[in-house]
């Protein structure tokens, strides 16, 4: 049984900084980041970006709305070499340090937290 008291991190668009490393985009430059449908194998929403510095740009627009917004990404050192890239929420009440970034009511994206979001399993009862 459920208890329906937070949105499910599940049901929401996440950009994933794992992902973005391993495809290459936090290199100096730009492009489009996107999310795919699982049967048909096509572009379900996507949205633009630049990288330069640690400083991600994201451009796109959502219900209607265009936002233009810079996501500061920090990067920490790998125990085997090399390094391991994270957002820093840009909420300016938040600040977190995170893997994930989930597309809110508002239109931005920002961490679980700032959705008040928690995953399904969090919300299942004993």
């Amino acid at each position: 049984m459920f208890k329906q008291s937070k949105i499910q991190v599940e049901s929401l668009r996440a950009m994933d900084s794992r992902v973005m490393q391993k495809q290459g985009i936090f290199i100096n430059g730009n492009g489009s980041y996107n999310w795919w449908d699982a049967e048909s194998k096509e572009i379900r929403s996507s949205i633009g970006y630049s990288y330069q510095d640690q400083l991600m740009t994201l451009t796109y627009q959502c219900n209607g709305e265009s936002y233009h917004y810079a996501i500061h990404i920090d990067q920490t050192a790998c125990n085997y070499g090399g390094t391991r890239s994270w957002f820093i929420c840009p909420s300016p009440q938040c600040k977190k340090r995170v893997a994930k970034l989930y597309l809110s009511k508002s239109g931005c994206f920002t961490c679980r937290h700032c959705n008040n979001a928690n995953y399904a399993i969090q919300q299942m009862s004993n």
